[in-house]
């Protein structure tokens, strides 16, 4: 952009710069160098419509709403990394968070108290998330006598990502879409969406006061963390997010995730090295890459992410050619992420 500004090839045309790591710093530099707005990735086609027309995003849905929340929300969500992590999210925003780790025991916490919302991942062992929709929207039966209302919203989650997902997943009867990792101000959003009235008291004065400290679309950010053995392998902004949920460390939030995450390695690596034999099991392979894709990218392991998105879209498309070199070099990935957890944790001892 620099280069371009320099010789005078800027015109009129609007430059959106797309990134996961959308920080008020990078903020800044990106519009001195005359970006017209930064837009967080993963990106909803809501905020890319209304970037794209120069329009921001209507009130209820900048306003900061941290601690001002009491609504029950029940996750459905089988990766405990993700579970860590949004359960810390809603929390922060005072809601109450109940977590339920597959489909059927989350229809069953449906069937034992009420909630406000429900956020249910797609993917999952057993029953997925859109055969669990079915059951709740059909409601109250002899199997499943929910409490919770059946025109409860319940907002689909996915790592996928993929075109489209989200016009499907509404027809298919989810009331909003989150893609996996998200962002807390996109957990904001959605909150403000699927909650709160257009006319609630968190309108346009209370956005306008907040509207600068969220100018840049994210949660407040305290200043970086000096580098130290673990953020050179890690994303530091990512580890910086993890550490503003959890800004006391009084839930050690940051060590959870660390040992969660271990714990999924451990858990899936050895199916992983299982699955690749001579005639590669592709549907194994695309569960461990689908599974590490998200958690991976919340800890800072962005090239084990990226790695595994390219492994899950080979398994998923059948594809066994250039495979093998990218388990290894996932494996290799993994290495250098275990090594750099290890030692997040003992400096955090």
């Amino acid at each position: 952009m620099q280069a371009v500004r320099a010789q005078g090839l800027l015109g009129n045309t609007r430059w959106l710069l797309l990134s996961t790591q959308a920080d008020g710093m990078l903020q800044q530099r990106a519009l001195a160098a005359g970006y017209h707005r930064v837009l967080g990735k993963p990106l909803r086609r809501e905020e890319l419509r209304l970037a794209l027309m120069g329009q921001q995003p209507p009130a209820t849905t900048i306003t900061q709403l941290r601690g001002n929340l009491n609504f029950r929300v029940l996750v459905i969500e089988d990766n405990p990394v993700n579970q860590e992590v949004i359960s810390q999210m809603l929390t922060q925003l005072g809601c109450q968070v109940e977590l339920s780790s597959d489909a059927l025991s989350g229809l069953k916490a449906l069937c034992e108290q009420e909630f406000d919302l429900v956020m249910m991942d797609i993917q999952m062992p057993g029953m997925d998330g859109i055969e669990a929709l079915g059951w709740f929207r059909r409601g109250p039966s002899t199997r499943f006598p929910f409490r919770t209302p059946p025109e409860t919203k319940v907002a689909a989650v996915t790592a996928n990502a993929l075109g489209g997902d989200e016009t499907r997943l509404r027809g298919l009867g989810f009331d909003d879409y989150l893609s996996k990792p998200f962002r807390q101000r996109q957990l904001q959003e959605l909150l403000a969406r699927c909650l709160l009235a257009p006319d609630s008291s968190t309108g346009a004065d209370a956005a306008a006061k907040e509207s600068s400290t969220l100018s840049d679309g994210l949660f407040a950010m305290n200043a970086p963390h000096a580098p130290t053995a673990s953020s050179i392998t890690l994303d530091a902004h990512a580890l910086d997010r993890l550490r503003e949920l959890d800004p006391n460390g009084n839930n050690r939030l940051l060590a959870r995730v660390a040992t969660a995450f271990l714990g999924s390695l451990d858990r899936l690596m050895p199916d992983l090295q299982a699955a690749r034999t001579e005639v590669p099991n592709l549907a194994a392979i695309r569960h461990v890459a689908h599974t590490l894709k998200s958690s991976s990218a919340s800890i800072g392991a962005l090239d084990l992410s990226r790695r595994c998105a390219e492994i899950e879209q080979l398994a998923r498309d059948g594809q066994v050619e250039g495979l093998e070199a990218l388990l290894d070099g996932m494996q290799s990935d993994v290495e250098h992420v275990r090594l750099a957890l290890q030692a997040l944790l003992s400096e955090s001892q």
